[in-house]
């Protein structure tokens, strides 16, 4: 017996940022709604993440009315 051969791959491609930036973030999400355990370094990481995910939202909500106008 030779194993068994590559099956013809169906998955579509993947979009990089989706792959690394909202699956990195939904896997967090996930991690702390089921109450995982995270150390006082992993707290102050994602503080410092939502500061700048708050920041970035505000950003782009104050540059969304120039949008209206097209």
């Amino acid at each position: 017996m030779s194993g068994l051969p590559r099956m013809k791959d169906t998955t579509r491609p993947q979009d990089a940022f989706t792959l690394v930036m909202i699956g990195g973030v939904e896997r967090m999400t996930t991690a702390l709604r089921r109450g995982d355990p995270f150390s006082e370094k992993g707290l102050q990481e994602m503080l410092k993440f939502d500061q700048r995910c708050q920041a970035f939202s505000a950003a782009l909500h104050d540059r969304l009315p120039i949008t209206e106008d097209d």
